[in-house]
């Protein structure tokens, strides 16, 4: 598992709905799955 990966999870766990990255990072994409 990538650390973005897991950040992702732990967000959706955590009831985030809602997430902005400026610049565009792979975060996001994360986050998208």
């Amino acid at each position: 598992m990538k650390v973005l990966d897991a950040v992702a999870r732990i967000l959706k766990e955590e009831g985030v709905e809602w997430i902005g990255c400026f610049p565009s990072n792979n975060l996001i994409e994360s986050v998208a799955e």
